[in-house]
C-alpha cells in the first residue's frame, strides 16, 4: 500500500504554383488540437503494438480501482526512456509516485483551469467513452449501450458495427477530475444523466454552447449542447444498430421495457453524424488564445484537495517537486544563499484534509523555515528571516 493517501493542400498552394504561399490552416481551438494530439498517440500505439489501449491495465489480483488507466499506457509510450511505472503495484502505490505524479500536458485542456484532481494527482481533462448508463464500463462486448472503453473488456474495431465516424472514443471532461493514471471515472465515464453537455456526468470542454470529442475513426467534433440526447446516447454506445436520427424508434436508457439486442457488427446504422450534427454544431466565432486561458498561479494554489499524506518523513525537496508537477508551476530556489538551500535536505511529513494545493506548499515550507514569492510565472522561494 502507497504511504501517501489522497483521499495532464500540398506543400505550394495552388496546384502548379512552387513560389506562391502555403495557404493558412486555421487555429483550432485548444480542445480540438488536444484531442487530434491523443488520436495520434492512439495511432503510433496501435502501429508498435497491433492492439488499442485496454481501458484498464495492470495485475489482474489489484481491485479496479487499484489499476493503470488507458492513458497510463500512452504516457508510459511516448517516453519509454523516462519514469517507469511498476505495472504489478498498485497505480497510487509509493513505487509508482514518481511516475503518477508527472503533469502531463498532452492530457490537459488549456480551457479548464483545474489542473489537479480532488484526489491530489495531476489530472486528465479527457475521458474514454465507455458508453450508456451507471454500469456502461462493466457491459460485454456488443452490448448495445457498451462504449469504445471497459473496465474488463476490450473493444476492437470490428465491434464498432455503427461505424467509427458514428462512435465517439474520447470526450473532454470538466467535472469530478482526477489521477490521468488512475483506472476508473477519472479516465473512464459514461453518459447518465442529461443534459449530457456541461451536466451531470462533467462533460464539457470550456465552451459553454458545446463540447469536442473524438470520433473512432480519429476525426474531431463539436457538438451542440442543443444536439439531442437520444442523439448523443447513439454515438456513445458503439453498436446499438440504430441511426443518428432522433425521429427513428430505439432509446438507450438503462430502463427500457424492450431491450435492444446483443449487436454482432452487422451492418453500420445508415445515418452519418454529420448529417444529424452539422447544422447544430456552429464553429466557434474566434480561435482561442493564450489570452483566453483562465489559468493562474492564484486559481491553481487554490485547487481543493480532499486528502494528503505524507506519513514517512523524506526530504522537503522531494515533496516539492511532487507540488511542483500538481501545479504546473516552477518552484526554484536557486537564489536561495547556499547555507538556506541546505534546509531542503530537511525531512517533513505532514496530513491535511479539506485543504489546497496552495496550504499543503506553505505547510512544507513553513517546517523547513521558508517562504514564497510569485515572480516571473513561477513560485521563487525565500528566506523569511533575512
Amino acid at each position: 500500500m502507497s504511504d501517501r493517501t489522497i483521499a495532464v493542400q500540398g506543400p505550394f498552394g495552388e496546384k502548379g504554383s512552387i513560389d506562391s504561399e502555403p495557404p493558412l490552416e486555421p487555429v483550432k481551438p485548444d480542445a480540438e488540437r488536444q484531442l487530434n494530439g491523443i488520436h495520434e498517440q492512439f495511432r503510433s500505439f496501435h502501429e508498435v503494438t497491433g492492439e488499442w489501449p485496454a481501458g484498464t491495465v495492470g495485475d489482474a489480483s489489484l481491485p479496479e480501482d487499484g489499476r493503470f488507466s488507458w492513458l497510463a499506457q500512452l504516457a508510459n509510450r511516448q517516453n519509454p526512456n523516462g519514469i517507469q511505472p511498476r505495472w504489478n503495484h498498485r497505480w497510487n502505490d509509493s513505487e509508482n509516485d514518481r511516475f503518477v505524479r508527472q503533469r502531463q500536458d498532452s492530457f490537459l485542456n488549456p480551457a479548464i483551469p483545474q489542473k489537479v484532481g480532488k484526489d491530489g494527482y495531476p489530472a486528465s481533462h479527457f475521458a474514454g467513452v465507455t458508453g450508456v448508463g451507471p454500469d456502461a464500463a462493466s457491459l460485454p462486448t456488443g452490448h448495445p449501450r457498451a462504449g469504445m472503453f471497459g473496465t474488463n473488456r476490450v473493444t476492437t474495431l470490428d465491434n464498432v458495427s455503427d461505424g467509427l465516424g458514428n462512435t465517439m472514443l474520447v470526450a473532454g471532461v470538466e467535472g469530478d477530475l482526477g489521477s490521468w493514471a488512475a483506472a476508473g471515472r477519472s479516465t473512464m465515464r459514461g453518459f447518465t444523466e442529461e443534459p449530457f453537455v456541461r451536466g451531470p456526468d462533467g462533460f464539457g470542454t470550456g465552451q459553454a454552447d458545446g463540447m469536442f470529442v473524438l470520433m473512432a475513426d480519429g476525426s474531431t467534433r463539436f457538438l451542440s449542447a442543443k444536439t439531442d440526447p437520444t442523439v448523443l446516447r447513439r454515438l456513445a454506445s458503439a453498436a446499438d444498430g440504430l441511426p443518428l436520427d432522433a425521429a427513428v424508434a430505439g432509446d438507450l436508457g438503462v430502463n427500457n421495457e424492450a431491450p435492444l439486442e446483443m449487436s454482432d457488427a452487422a451492418e453500420p446504422a445508415p445515418a452519418r453524424i454529420e448529417d444529424i450534427v452539422a447544422e447544430l454544431a456552429e464553429p466557434l466565432d474566434e480561435p482561442f488564445t493564450e489570452n483566453d486561458q483562465l489559468v493562474d498561479i492564484e486559481a491553481t494554489m487554490a485547487q481543493s484537495i480532499t486528502e494528503f499524506e505524507q506519513k514517512n518523513p523524506v526530504a522537503a525537496r522531494q515533496l516539492l517537486l511532487i507540488l511542483e508537477e500538481m501545479l504546473g508551476v516552477k518552484i526554484d530556489g536557486s537564489d536561495l544563499p547556499e547555507d538556506v538551500k541546505v534546509r531542503l535536505d530537511q525531512t517533513v511529513s505532514l496530513h491535511l484534509r479539506d485543504t489546497t494545493a496552495g496550504d499543503i506548499l506553505v505547510e512544507v515550507l513553513k517546517q523547513i523555515r521558508l517562504s514564497y514569492v510569485v515572480q516571473n510565472g513561477r513560485l521563487e522561494l525565500s528566506d523569511p528571516g533575512e
